[in-house]
């Protein structure tokens, strides 16, 4: 998604880092510090996603998860067995 703004949020310090999606929908933060972070993503088209906590770490090792976004207005039921 082009235009996303991504926040990560080292948890122990309070310190944010801000970067925004290109157009594939790719980002990435410079120089983060090794530590914990929260990731947090907004675009005006879609919902917030909840938070996702993260490690970074030394090394270029750090990964994350993939992110959903949903489109504001559209419901999903997701049914866990």
């Amino acid at each position: 998604m082009k235009n996303a703004a991504i926040t990560a949020t080292q948890i122990e310090t309070g310190t944010t880092h801000v970067a925004n999606s290109n157009e594939k929908g790719e980002f990435q933060f410079d120089g983060l510090p090794p530590g914990k972070y929260t990731l947090k993503v907004s675009h005006q088209e879609y919902s917030d996603l909840d938070r996702i906590d993260f490690w970074v770490t030394r090394g270029n090792l750090t990964r994350l998860p993939t992110v959903l976004l949903f489109l504001k207005n559209e419901h999903y039921v997701i049914i866990c067995q």
